[in-house]
């Protein structure tokens, strides 16, 4: 396997004297195809898309026959794309790990090729939480200033839309609320950590957990 030669799982090399970890997990694949395959953006593609092959069809005189082929061909690709989604989900929940340590939080992802982020708690500016009612949720987090990650080494664990300013994420996990918790009596007790910081804060409203 491509993690068995982890001295730590999740670690590319074993704690250094006075680290410790606190916690460790790994986005559970149900939320990550909630939140990636059944969101509002890919929903509207996959509806857009179908409508595309139908108003073709009609548009350049098809019968009923042309027209229920054109939406039955579009209906195939809109399930194809969103399988490949589920199996992209179903790959990454399993090659991803997050460790939160006092000092620092691991990132371990990657289907094809697997990368190790460290984002030490001294650079985090604040913390936000959203929780799911199944206990689901998001971590996000905001790295002080000229501190700065890639987006594609974080990706899909950094937030959308903000690119120029990456924002990591412990998207998909379970007990969100808890590991929340965890993070901000870390951010407390860190020693080296910046003056303006803010404590973890839930940053959006539950909501009913999906069926």
């Amino acid at each position: 396997m491509e993690h068995e030669i982890e001295p730590v799982p999740g670690l590319p090399q074993r704690l250094p004297p006075g680290e410790r970890i606190l916690w460790q997990g790994a986005p559970r694949m149900s939320a990550l195809l909630r939140r990636a395959v059944l969101a509002p953006l890919p929903i509207s593609y996959v509806t857009l898309l179908e409508a595309w092959f139908v108003g073709t069809a009609q548009r350049d005189g098809g019968g009923a026959m042309v027209v229920l082929r054109a939406g039955l061909l579009g209906v195939g690709l809109a399930a194809l794309c969103v399988v490949a989604a589920a199996a992209f989900c179903l790959l990454t929940a399993r090659s991803t790990m997050f460790t939160l340590t006092n000092r620092r939080l691991v990132v371990r992802s990657g289907v094809a090729l697997s990368m190790t982020v460290n984002i030490p708690l001294s650079v985090i500016q604040s913390a936000g939480l959203w929780a799911a009612a199944d206990g689901t949720g998001e971590v996000m987090l905001q790295l002080s200033q000229p501190h700065r990650v890639h987006y594609l080494a974080l990706f899909p664990y950094a937030r959308l839309w903000h690119v120029t300013r990456v924002q990591p994420l412990l998207r998909g996990i379970a007990d969100a609320s808890y590991v929340a918790g965890l993070l901000a009596d870390a951010l407390a007790a860190s020693v080296d950590a910046p003056a303006a910081r803010r404590p973890v804060r839930v940053a959006a409203s539950r909501i009913a957990a999906a069926a």
